[in-house]
């Protein structure tokens, strides 16, 4: 027989429903806000001066992946999403720019490569201080 919660409880229970989806929401758009931010970031920089669109393709090219990095990458997205480190949706995100091969996550706009190049290198740094490879 299932339990009656009184209004006061009732209330509690959504409030921390609630508190649940706000905080996974804020979880949810830590890869994609980055996106918007390093987006907005290299344009100003092109607007002010301080780079150009050819220097900014340039380093497009420099962020492709091989697919060896392409699948330790892969490995390390999994790992930290069943660790909770990165949320299921943030995975899925990472996933969806990454694709099946590295031709997918090659041709991203170098907003998106830079971004997840900096995540890459987080996870396996992460994962090297883990294993004891490096120290923090």
């Amino acid at each position: 027989m299932a339990k009656k919660m009184d209004h006061a409880a009732y209330q509690k229970h959504l409030r921390t429903k609630s508190d649940a989806a706000e905080e996974e929401m804020t979880m949810t758009n830590r890869i994609e806000a980055a996106f918007e931010r390093m987006e907005k970031q290299i344009q100003g920089r092109i607007r002010d001066g301080k780079t150009t669109q050819e220097k900014v393709d340039a380093t497009g090219k420099s962020l492709d992946m091989d697919l060896e990095e392409f699948c330790k990458f892969q490995d390390l997205k999994s790992l930290a999403v069943s660790e909770g480190k990165l949320s299921l949706e943030e995975g899925q995100a990472i996933y969806a720019c990454l694709g099946n091969i590295p031709a997918t996550f090659n041709g991203q706009p170098v907003h998106v490569k830079a971004v997840l190049t900096g995540v890459f290198g987080e996870l396996l740094k992460a994962r090297l201080v883990l294993t004891g490879r490096i120290s923090e």
